[in-house]
Formats: structure tokens, C-alpha cells, sequence
């Protein structure tokens, strides 16, 4: 959720769709010349597979040498986090697939995800 990047893509499986965000994320942080970042997830399958040696199921394997390659050379780690702590990108993730994302979400998020960004924001400063 760097900068409202919204992306659709036709895949097998949620680890194939998860990758195909992850690598998308590396890109952008690429792009911006970005070193030493930390790309977090809630699939734990997807930051298994970008931290360990696994080899990937044959459908995703370009997309994790991909991965690889960018996380070496930007310094990218990746840590894995429980959805429940991410609710703001499940909530956007939803309504993307769903069709209720509106095209100026960043500027002018929903009430929803502007409650849940702000419970957060209050969470940490108290």
C-alpha cells in the first residue's frame, strides 16, 4: 500500500497471486531506489519461499527468481505478519476484487478504512 498501486492478475492460486504482488512490490521499491526495505505479507507460504532456498511450485518459480534477484540487489527483507494485524490491506484487497475500490482511494479513503487506519495510527500513540 506504498502508493495505491492497483493491479489484476488471472492466476492458478492465491500463493501464485501473492507472489505476483509480492514481485510487484519489490519492482516499485526497485524503481524508487529504495535500499534496505522490509516487504511485509500475510501469506506465509509466499515469505517462506522468498527468505529459504524452497524450491516453488513450477507455476510460481519465475516469479520468485524474480523476487531473489530483486530482493538481493536492493536489500530487501521480508517478514511475514498474521492478516488480522493487516486489516487495512485485506480491507483494500477486498474491495479491489470486488469492484468497490474507487479510483481515488488514497486521496479519499472510505470511511471503513479511514476508521481502521486511524484505530491503528491511535493504538500506537497511546
Amino acid at each position: 500500500m506504498i502508493d495505491g498501486l492497483k493491479r489484476s492478475w488471472r492466476v492458478t492460486s492465491y500463493l501464485q497471486g501473492d507472489a505476483l504482488a509480492c514481485r510487484s512490490s519489490c519492482q516499485l521499491v526497485a524503481a524508487c531506489n529504495l535500499n534496505s526495505v522490509e516487504i511485509e505479507g500475510d501469506n506465509k507460504d509466499v515469505i517462506r519461499l522468498c527468505v529459504y532456498e524452497d524450491a516453488p511450485p513450477w507455476e510460481c518459480g519465475a516469479i520468485f527468481k524474480d523476487i531473489k534477484r530483486l530482493a538481493t540487489q536492493g536489500h530487501f527483507s521480508f517478514h511475514w505478519s498474521p492478516r488480522t494485524a493487516n486489516k487495512a490491506a485485506h480491507w483494500v484487497a477486498q474491495a479491489s476484487l470486488h469492484g468497490r475500490l474507487p479510483l481515488n482511494w488514497v486521496g479519499h479513503p472510505a470511511v471503513d478504512l479511514e476508521f481502521m487506519l486511524f484505530s491503528k495510527l491511535f493504538l500506537l500513540f497511546s
